[in-house]
């Protein structure tokens, strides 16, 4: 990734270069770098053997693609033991119908003792049995409820084993292969291209003239070439003492990708 302060470094190695003395409010042709909007290391927090590697430096990624996996067999193992659990309902079912049993011969036993045909006690040991399934089915409902936990624990320990795109944009750097170890490093890294951020530096002199919000013109260098819209997005308010300057940074829109990263560019400031 870029660091701040050698964009500033260059920009205004190339704004010493390059700008031309101002004409009106604001001098034209203003020396630029067109940036990703963010730069993404991805690495493992888990340490194992990389088992795939589905993309390749300069591959398109969508949002939550699949990009890098970790060998997981005993993950996987794991996972379909928890799945099984939560699919025996064998027990739930049979302390069900017992529960459904015992819920019937109560209530039988409660018109029999009305009518004086059975003892009280008779009545209290069938209310026992009942409570008894209700109890019965309580833990067998909460043995179900704790496979489901382990379940989803093993599936987001096997999820962390996959490292997915944190959003769209593009490899810019494939660093490791299939069948290293990932504690060797960053593996990929990907680079959000839309929106560009398009920096440039500016001497104190035109300090005022630019505001967030402002519209300008972005000729990228050749061989791309072409006009772009950008907005300005940020005017930074701390000017640099040593050279005299200021930082701006306009967005530009690149819903197609068009425009790579890394690009030097000249900005036209739109009267308002």
């Amino acid at each position: 990734m870029i660091r701040f302060w050698t964009v500033i470094a260059v920009l205004a190695a190339l704004t010493a270069a390059s700008v031309v003395p101002a004409v009106g409010l604001m001098p034209e042709g203003h020396p630029a770098l067109i940036l990703p909007e963010r730069v993404v290391a991805l690495r493992f927090a888990a340490v194992g053997t990389i088992e795939t590697i589905a993309v390749k430096r300069g591959d398109r990624v969508a949002e939550g693609d699949p990009l890098v996996t970790l060998e997981a067999s005993v993950e996987r193992a794991a996972l379909k033991i928890a799945e099984a659990k939560v699919e025996m309902l064998a027990e739930i079912n049979a302390e069900r119908a017992r529960l459904e049993l015992a819920e019937s011969t109560y209530e039988r036993d409660q018109e029999l003792r009305r009518r004086d045909i059975i003892s009280e006690q008779e009545l209290l040991e069938s209310r026992l049995r009942r409570d008894l399934a209700a109890a019965s089915l309580l833990e067998a409902e909460e043995k179900q409820r704790l496979a489901t936990l382990e379940r989803n624990h093993a599936r987001a320990r096997l999820d962390l084993r996959t490292i997915r795109s944190p959003f769209s944009g593009v490899v810019s750097e494939r660093l490791l292969d299939e069948g290293a170890s990932s504690a060797d490093g960053v593996i990929l890294t990907i680079a959000d291209l839309d929106p560009l951020h398009v920096d440039l530096v500016l001497p104190v002199s035109t300090f005022g003239e630019i505001a967030v919000g402002d519209t300008a013109d972005v000729f990228p260098e050749a061989p791309i070439g072409g006009q772009y819209a950008a907005e300005v997005h940020t005017v930074d308010r701390v000017i640099d003492a040593g050279s005299g300057t200021y930082r701006v940074r306009l967005v530009l829109p690149n819903p197609e990708f068009r425009l790579p990263g890394g690009l030097s560019a000249t900005v036209q400031f739109r009267s308002r």
